[in-house]
C-alpha cells in the first residue's frame, strides 16, 4: 500500500525535515518532496511504502510534535 501524508510544518529546513523522517522511519519506506512554502510554514508530501498507523509514522509525528514543528496533517490515499 502507498500512502501520501501530507504535512504542513512551521518554517524548518529541507535537510532538517529529512534527517527527522530518516530517523524515525525505514531507510525505503519513504520519499519526501516539498511543497509550497510561506513565511508562516511550508508543505511536504511524504509517500509512505508502509503502514501510516505503525509504530514508525507513530513516532515521527510524535518528534514532530515534540519538535513543535507541526500545524497539519492529511492523509490521501495514492
Amino acid at each position: 500500500m502507498s500512502l501520501t501524508l501530507l504535512i504542513t510544518t512551521r518554517p524548518v529546513a529541507q535537510a532538517v525535515i529529512a534527517r527527522c523522517v530518516a530517523e524515525s522511519l525505514p531507510e525505503h519506506g519513504w520519499a519526501l518532496r516539498p511543497g509550497t512554502e510561506t513565511e508562516c510554514g511550508r508543505d511536504w508530501a511524504l509517500n509512505l511504502q508502509l503502514a501510516p498507523c505503525g509504530e514508525p509514522v507513530q513516532g515521527l509525528i510524535q518528534a514532530m510534535l515534540g519538535r513543535r514543528w507541526l500545524v497539519a496533517l492529511d492523509f490521501t490515499a495514492d
